[in-house]
């Protein structure tokens, strides 16, 4: 995919970008042709809902943006953050706003239309259950060079313990962050919201094996499941 850094060029500035109702239009803006129902931005392709809150973080430089996504075929709703760090309060928004983009719109605005990564089947209280997952883009931050995603996922090093957790559920998404700018390294894994302590010690060790000590690297990654209807 090209991701097109013009995106964003000619969106209109906005003199208090911490209210609600402007860092709701400005993303309807970009992704619905400035379209808002219900306060709502709902992505054009696949009908997802998206709300969305600016957070202040009393930094001018910094943004974060806290955002509910749903559907009515599915059975959760699904929180996420993005923060923007720039020298101006609109470069910082910029850059959260591209970081959902890639992160977050692209690839739940394409579920039905994408053809899924992976296709499987688990075992359930005595059931086959059948799954198709999309892996997201990996959002990285830093000396990007020294640990390379072109063409990276997490998923090699998830997927069977994603299978074992995986029971009778319409959806599920795991939430990925890995960084290293401190002594030691953070990985945290999000399974359906709640943190998974063996996810994340996967990803951890994965760090300490392959990555260069103290990198000044970070990583997001979305992977989705959703359960095949049979």
């Amino acid at each position: 995919m090209e991701v097109r850094n013009c995106i964003l060029d000619n969106q209109p500035e906005y003199v208090d970008a911490s209210t609600r109702v402007e860092i709701r239009q400005r993303l309807a803006d970009v992704f619905s042709n400035g379209q808002l129902i219900d306060n709502s931005v709902i992505l054009p392709k696949s009908q997802v809902t998206m709300k969305a809150s600016l957070i202040d973080t009393g930094s001018t430089g910094r943004a974060t943006v806290m955002l509910w996504f749903s559907h009515p075929s599915w059975d959760r709703t699904v929180f996420e953050s993005a923060t923007g760090i720039g020298e101006t309060e609109k470069e910082a928004l910029d850059r959260a706003i591209m970081s959902i983009a890639l992160t977050l719109v692209f690839l739940l605005d394409n579920l039905g239309t994408s053809i899924p990564d992976e296709r499987f089947a688990t075992q359930w209280d005595d059931c086959e259950h059948q799954w198709s997952l999309w892996c997201g883009l990996i959002s990285s931050h830093g000396s990007s060079e020294l640990v390379p995603v072109e063409g990276s996922t997490y998923l090699g090093l998830l997927k069977d313990s994603i299978m074992e957790h995986l029971e009778n559920q319409i959806i599920s998404y795991l939430q990925i962050s890995a960084e290293w700018f401190n002594e030691e390294p953070n990985a945290e894994v999000l399974f359906n919201g709640m943190v998974n302590p063996e996810m994340s010690l996967l990803v951890e060790s994965h760090m300490r094996a392959s990555w260069p000590p103290h990198v000044e690297v970070s990583h997001k990654q979305l992977i989705w499941i959703s359960q095949e209807e049979g």
